[in-house]
């Protein structure tokens, strides 16, 4: 019996260290939710900024964080636009579907520390689904994809 119960608590003890070591974490702060293959750190204030604005439908507030260019893909119309014109879009996308949640699936960056990204899923009051990725410096963002998920 003791055999036994020493056993379970080393396997526990394995499988939170594996859960650990793919960067499973059990806390979460702003509703991230880290899943296997994650970065070990938390996302970035800017990037925690970001998830707030985008869920608050806050397009003026994204727009501070946009470069002079920027790659957007809504659904399935892709292209770079000008900060002007990546606001327009965004304010038609988010008139047409309000968030009723946004939920960070799962989050990275390079090496060097110098670009991150993150896949967030975003419900609608219309119960729509849609897969969102935003890859980012550490000032700016790069790129927005609002596009229907396969599986998120």
């Amino acid at each position: 019996m003791r055999n036994k119960r020493n056993y379970l608590i080393l396997s526990i003890f394995a499988i939170v260290g594996l859960l650990t070591y793919f960067g499973f974490s059990p806390s979460s702060s702003i509703g991230e939710q880290n899943i296997f293959g994650g970065s070990k750190d938390s996302l970035t204030e800017l990037q925690k900024d970001i998830v707030v604005k985008f869920r608050e439908g806050n397009v003026p507030g994204l727009v501070e964080y946009l470069g002079e260019e920027v790659s957007i893909t809504v659904k399935k119309e892709s292209d770079y636009y000008t900060k002007e014109e990546a606001e327009n879009i965004l304010i038609d996308f988010c008139q047409k579907y309000t968030a009723k949640k946004f939920l960070v699936k799962h989050y990275g960056a390079n090496q060097a520390g110098t670009s991150y990204y993150f896949i967030a899923e975003l419900l609608t009051t219309n119960n729509e689904k849609f897969r969102v990725y935003i890859s980012n410096n550490k000032t700016h963002i790069e790129s927005i994809e609002i596009t229907e998920p396969k599986d998120i």
